[in-house]
């Protein structure tokens, strides 16, 4: 549905089934890629899952080179 920024009264409406399934999936991931669903406490999360990584190949390169 698009709607008109000053008025919100309905411009036009497009069904979701005629798009392509990447663009279907797009539209269902972003919210969570974005963590714009789940409040501060998932973003909080999602940024820690993220950095864990990075932090186990530092330490790792770490303990390798002091080995």
């Amino acid at each position: 549905i698009y709607l008109d920024a000053n008025t919100a009264d309905i411009i036009n409406s497009k069904l979701t089934q005629n798009n392509g399934s990447g663009l279907r999936w797009y539209q269902r991931i972003y919210p969570i890629h974005t963590a714009y669903v789940g409040g501060s406490s998932f973003k909080y999360l999602l940024t820690l899952l993220g950095v864990i990584p990075m932090l186990l190949m530092i330490t790792g390169v770490m303990y390798r080179v002091l080995r």
